[in-house]
C-alpha cells in the first residue's frame, strides 16, 4: 500500500490533548474548478488507487486499513474546498470532509486553512471543526481491521490536516483534474485543539510502496 507521513512545525501553544484518531490517505484525486473556485479531493479506483488508514489513537489501538482501490470494494474519502483570495502562492481554502468505511459510517466535519505552492505543487494546512462520527455499529471498518468509535469524550472533535497535491498543472491559475492528492490528520477532542491551526510548514514528506 502507498502510504505518506507528514512532519509539520510551528505548534507552539497547541493544547496538549491526547488525540482521538489520526488518518492518512494516498493517490486521491485532486481537481480543481476554476468557475465556481472548487477544489476536490475524492478517493478512486482508476489510473491510480487510492489507499489509506484509520487509527484509533486513544485507549485501545485499533487500525482501519483501507487497501489499494478500495473505493470499489467499500468506503470512500470526499473533501470539497472553496478556494478565495488566490495570488501567485498563496489562497484561503474553507469546506467540508468525509471519511467513509466499509459499511458506510462517516467521519465528517468542517476544514478551514490555508493553501501556498508553486507551479504544479499544491500544499494546505488547515484546522478541522466541527467534527462528528456516526457509525450504525459503534465501529469505523476498514477492508482490513476495524475500531470502535466509542470515546470517553463526546464530540464534536476539532483538529488538524494537510493536504499535498503534485501535477495540478498550476497553482489554481486554471482548471486541473488526475492530481494525485495526499491528506494526513488528526482528531482531538477538546476546542483547545484548533490552535492546530498554526501549523508552520512541512518539514518533510516520505513516500514509500
Amino acid at each position: 500500500m502507498t502510504k505518506f507521513a507528514l512532519i509539520v512545525a510551528g505548534t507552539a501553544g497547541v493544547a496538549a490533548a491526547q488525540p482521538l484518531i489520526s488518518f492518512t490517505y494516498s493517490d486521491l484525486e485532486g481537481a480543481f474548478n476554476s468557475g465556481s473556485s472548487v477544489m476536490t479531493a475524492n478517493a478512486v479506483d482508476a489510473a491510480f488507487q487510492t489507499s489509506g488508514d484509520v487509527t484509533r489513537l486513544a485507549g485501545a489501538t485499533a487500525n482501519a486499513e483501507f487497501g489499494a482501490g478500495f473505493k470499489s470494494s467499500g468506503g470512500d474519502v470526499n473533501i470539497t474546498l472553496n478556494v478565495s483570495g488566490i495570488t501567485s502562492s498563496t489562497a484561503n481554502g474553507a469546506g467540508t470532509f468525509t471519511l467513509t468505511d466499509a459499511d458506510n459510517d462517516t467521519i465528517s466535519g468542517d476544514i478551514s486553512g490555508v493553501f501556498s505552492g508553486a507551479g504544479p505543487f499544491i500544499g494546505f494546512v488547515g484546522s478541522l471543526s466541527n467534527v462528528v462520527i456516526t457509525s450504525d455499529d459503534g465501529t469505523f471498518d476498514g477492508t482490513a481491521g476495524s475500531f470502535s468509535t466509542s470515546f470517553a469524550a463526546s464530540g464534536p472533535y476539532t483538529g488538524a490536516i494537510v493536504e499535498l497535491t503534485f501535477g495540478a498543472g498550476s497553482f489554481f491559475s486554471g482548471d486541473f483534474s488526475g492530481a494525485s492528492t495526499q491528506i494526513s490528520g488528526e482528531i482531538l477532542p477538546t476546542p483547545g485543539a484548533a490552535a492546530l491551526a498554526s501549523l508552520g510548514g512541512l518539514l518533510g514528506l516520505r513516500r514509500r510502496r
